[in-house]
């Protein structure tokens, strides 16, 4: 099971747009905070924290279509 949550979280990664995963990525996997963020990439924190919000939001999304899509 553990196998296919990362298969599936991997998948809709992919879908993401490249700047949208790349926070995903520093925040989820490389464990960077939100200042952290937001110094590496220029931007402040509070923005790397509403985009990391609309990310979750989209990636819940695409995860549910591709849910859906595979039980048809």
């Amino acid at each position: 099971d553990d196998d296919l949550s990362r298969a599936a979280v991997a998948q809709v990664l992919g879908k993401l747009p490249a700047e949208t995963r790349r926070l995903v990525v520093m925040r989820y996997f490389s464990g960077f905070n939100s200042t952290e963020i937001g110094r590496k990439l220029g931007i402040p924190p509070a923005t790397v924290r509403t985009r990391l919000r609309a990310a979750a939001a989209l990636l819940r999304k695409l995860y549910l279509e591709d849910s859906k899509d595979s039980a048809l």
